[in-house]
């Protein structure tokens, strides 16, 4: 994974991110955002809370500490870049960090997870790199152990502010493209699921309210285009669940 721009982005990936307003550590956005991607996944998470946890491009830890304030123990965590690694210490003093490239850790490591994910990664990867990873995390994974991914939607008519909003982004999916490499990697029983507006509050219940009006407008544009609704997910990002 030896690219120049990589490391030029990525060594200040954080505070840039953060000057331009792009993540904002408030805690009332933080707690916001781990309640409704708690909702979202919870489906999919598992029962034992002893369950072996990887976090595959954790960043500054939300997610981690979402894990964590749901009763997971068994904590790790990874990211390519050092000023994240750093920052997620600080909000999670208890959860083991380490700055790596995905796939040397990957390749090197001999522990096998119950659950990995991979939110806001996969779409950073050339083909090459995808299924190499994909088939690394495979092997990673004990048996049943499950992969959750969060990345762009390539069939969202807003797709590009997301996909082409980041200039370290290599590739973008469709439910149906990422559904073929998955299978392809050695996944089964995949599923998908929408980043769409929750009732967690008046605001986001309005939001959803509307969304759904919206959803039902673009199954209908997709019919009347194409004979078919396609996935039926046209949300900026979207949800995958594949089991080994």
């Amino acid at each position: 994974m030896n690219k120049n721009y990589r490391t030029i982005f990525y060594k200040n990936y954080f505070s840039e991110k953060s000057n331009k307003g792009s993540v904002n550590l408030n805690e009332r956005n933080l707690s916001s955002w781990r309640y409704a991607t708690f909702s979202r996944i919870k489906d999919w998470l598992p029962d034992d809370k002893n369950a072996k946890i990887l976090v595959i491009g954790c960043g500054f830890g939300n997610l981690l500490k979402a894990f964590n304030q749901a009763g997971y123990k068994n904590l790790t965590g990874i990211d390519i870049s050092e000023e994240q690694i750093v920052k997620a210490k600080e909000l999670n003093s208890d959860i083991s960090f380490f700055c790596t490239d995905l796939i040397t850790y990957l390749k090197n490591e001999i522990k096998k997870f119950d659950l990995i994910t991979a939110f806001d990664v996969i779409e950073h990867l050339d083909k090459e790199e995808a299924i190499t990873t994909l088939r690394l995390i495979n092997d990673t994974l004990n048996e049943n152990g499950q992969l959750i991914i969060q990345t762009p939607n390539a069939e969202s008519p807003w797709f590009g502010a997301v996909g082409y909003g980041d200039f370290t982004h290599e590739w973008f999916y469709t439910a149906s493209s990422l559904e073929d490499v998955l299978l392809k990697s050695g996944f089964r029983n995949i599923e998908f699921k929408p980043s769409e507006p929750l009732f967690i509050s008046f605001k986001s219940s309005i939001r959803r309210i509307v969304w759904k009006s919206i959803n039902l407008f673009l199954k209908i544009w997709n019919l009347a285009e194409t004979g078919s609704t396609g996935s039926k997910i046209y949300t900026r990002v979207f949800l995958a669940r594949a089991v080994k």
